[in-house]
């Protein structure tokens, strides 16, 4: 879930739209733990590092506030 939300955000920011496609596909990559390299050759192939770890934050502060069943 974690992952899946960045295709969501990715569409909210000014990047380029090759790499909003790419983080729409996130949920495809597998193992599900290549997904962290998958974003850095993102933010590289780009160079969209400051707006990418402002979404992770975003992400991630959302993720943290999740009710825990």
């Amino acid at each position: 879930m974690l992952f899946g939300r960045l295709g969501h955000e990715a569409n909210q920011l000014d990047i380029p739209k090759k790499a909003k496609r790419r983080f729409r596909e996130i949920d495809n990559v597998r193992p599900t733990l290549a997904t962290i390299r998958y974003v850095q050759d993102i933010i590289k192939d780009f160079k969209i590092q400051k707006r990418v770890e402002e979404m992770l934050g975003e992400v991630v502060k959302d993720f943290e506030n999740l009710d825990y069943v």
